[in-house]
């Protein structure tokens, strides 16, 4: 997703990342975490 993503409202962002992974590379290591709350 780019930027511009975020310029919707904030209800309708917040739908959309429901489910959604993060994920970070740390030292040759992945840490991931599924979004499952979001506040709008």
């Amino acid at each position: 997703m780019d930027r511009y993503f975020f310029l919707q409202d904030a209800t309708t962002v917040a739908r959309s990342l429901l489910g959604n992974l993060l994920i970070r590379k740390i030292n040759k290591k992945e840490i991931v975490g599924r979004i499952v709350e979001t506040e709008a």
